[in-house]
């Protein structure tokens, strides 16, 4: 006798399932094996400040009504990426990238059988500096203090105190002209008696950017 069931597939998105016909007997038990092709959802992730493809961004995908993550990527050279075997559903991404605002989008629809083009998303790219200490043979990890100065406007544009050799990314205002003020002891608890070590280095910094400034001694 044949026996018709809709079974849910183990690992799958949600809503992924699939109809199918074997001969069971009343009461038996029957292991079935079987491959469900889900949805492709692709899409770009660009920057408003160069309207190029962003590569390297991270896009994590949510079930936006069980609010789970149903997988992550990253996008390709070009900004492009996809995710393969979305069952139905309604979906949700959120994507980061270095320079740039994170981004969460509007729940979607995934309809079954259709693949989905997200086309282009656009994310806002802020200015970031990124400072590195020479590391000293030997020496603690120094507390730093960074002081950043808006060269045009001769204001402090951020500040920040901490301990180790970097990398330490910091976010700037807007673009321009900026000064980087880097004082760092050799413990992480100086003592009054220690030498303190200033540097200012003058960068010019760019939305959706992230300016390297090294090995600042």
């Amino acid at each position: 006798e044949l026996a018709t069931a809709t079974v849910a597939v183990a690992n799958s998105p949600p809503g992924t399932s699939a109809a199918v016909e074997l001969p069971i007997g009343w009461g038996e038990r029957r292991l079935v094996d079987l491959e469900v092709g889900g949805v492709t959802v692709a899409g770009r992730v660009v920057s408003d400040a160069t309207d190029h493809g962003l590569p390297g961004a991270t896009i994590v995908a949510y079930d936006a009504e069980r609010r789970l993550m149903l997988g992550s990527t990253r996008s390709r050279p070009d900004g492009g990426f996809a995710f393969r075997d979305f069952g139905p559903g309604t979906v949700r991404l959120q994507v980061r990238a270095d320079a740039h605002e994170q981004w969460r989008g509007e729940p979607f629809v995934v309809p079954p059988g259709a693949d989905l083009d997200l086309g282009d998303i656009e994310l806002t790219g802020r200015a970031q500096l990124r400072v590195t200490l020479p590391r000293e043979p030997g020496a603690s990890p120094p507390k730093i203090s960074l002081t950043m100065v808006d060269l045009e406007r001769r204001t402090t544009a951020s500040r920040m105190v901490t301990t180790g050799w970097g990398p330490f990314t910091l976010s700037m205002p807007r673009a321009g002209s900026y000064g980087v003020l880097v004082k760092h002891g050799h413990h992480p608890k100086p003592d009054p008696g220690d030498v303190w070590h200033p540097a200012l280095v003058a960068v010019e910094v760019q939305a959706g950017q992230v300016t390297q400034v090294g090995h600042v001694a």
